[in-house]
């Protein structure tokens, strides 16, 4: 029993460890918006790349612009706009390569530039550049996976109401970083108007783990009156790995993983990646890759979170031998 007992425990470390180094967003990794079915909006703008493996319904619209310019400029790596069903594409501008699956009929208005228009013919997978497709399905069953088993981690931080703020302790201050940070919340924790962040360091990674399948967040200040959720928000994500339906009225400051949600908004932005089933509404998504990604950055996206020493995990396991070991001779 003692030697099952030191087991589970030695076993029970590894599950931060399995995140250890890496949280691997695939093929997601190079675009602002990666949307596994369709993706509707107007008046608005994503600034950096778009994915979605549905149709694209999109009008008063920029794609890949940042301030006026072209924000990505590397179209030899990854074009502006993938979309695995149809385009339409009635109005505003998409800086980059273009590549459709389904059909595509341009219009006077709807302008690219420094790029041109692909039509490969494939319903459900489209490039990521000419020579490497996308399978958005077996994306999804990845981005799936791993937005479960961040859900799965035990919480090593505070959530705290007060009031109609939410102040969200972490782990502690260290002056090291890439330290993990994990908050567990549910639906009701979305609803309040301001959010403080305190007790990490600046280059720690937070992971806000919210459960519920049917969420809508309020219109308050998810960076937080201090900025604090701001000032960390390349390393922030929301991971709303129950969620089906998300609708979104606030600001949000860093990613958001919800890999089976059809994401509803009104008026408001997203500074970080966006990850979703379907995406319809005029929120901006905002360029602001997660992690040390910059906007012009190698297409990955990998965020640094403690890894146990193996020397401890080795101690331990010798020490689990010795203690079988002992009641055996006995």
């Amino acid at each position: 029993m003692r030697l099952v007992t030191i087991s589970t425990l030695l076993l029970s470390s590894f599950s931060y460890s399995a995140f250890a180094g890496i949280i691997n967003l695939g093929a997601a990794a190079g675009y602002n918006a990666f949307i596994h079915q369709n993706f509707s909006a107007t008046g608005s703008d994503v600034e950096g790349r778009l994915a979605a493996g549905g149709n694209v319904d999109i009008s008063h619209y920029s794609i890949n612009i940042k301030n006026s310019q072209q924000l990505y400029t590397d179209t030899n790596l990854l074009p502006a706009l993938v979309v695995g069903g149809d385009l339409s594409f009635t109005s505003g501008r998409i800086a980059g390569d273009v590549y459709v699956g389904g059909n595509y009929t341009p219009t006077g208005s709807g302008t690219i530039t420094n790029g041109s228009v692909n039509n490969i013919g494939l319903a459900t997978v489209a490039p990521i550049a000419p020579i490497a497709p996308i399978n958005f399905d077996t994306e999804f069953a990845l981005l799936r996976e791993l937005s479960a088993s961040l859900g799965l981690l035990d919480a090593n931080s505070v959530a705290t109401d007060k009031w109609s703020s939410q102040h969200l302790l972490g782990a502690g201050k260290n002056d090291l970083a890439n330290d993990l940070h994990v908050f567990n919340l549910d639906a009701s924790d979305m609803l309040f108007s301001n959010y403080f962040l305190s007790e990490i360091d600046q280059n720690d990674t937070v992971i806000l783990n919210i459960s519920g399948t049917d969420i809508t967040t309020s219109t308050g200040n998810f960076g937080g009156s201090d900025d604090s959720l701001k000032n960390m928000s390349d390393n922030v994500i929301f991971n709303f790995f129950e969620a089906e339906t998300l609708n979104i009225n606030a600001a949000l400051y860093g990613s958001i993983l919800a890999p089976k949600a059809d994401i509803k908004t009104g008026n408001g932005v997203i500074w970080g990646q966006v990850i979703a089933n379907s995406w319809q509404g005029n929120a901006q998504i905002n360029d602001n890759p997660l992690a040390s990604n910059s906007s012009n950055a190698p297409v990955t996206s990998n965020v640094t979170v403690p890894e146990p020493s193996s020397l401890a995990i080795l101690a331990l396991a010798l020490f689990a031998l010795f203690v079988f070991r002992r009641q055996q001779t006995q």
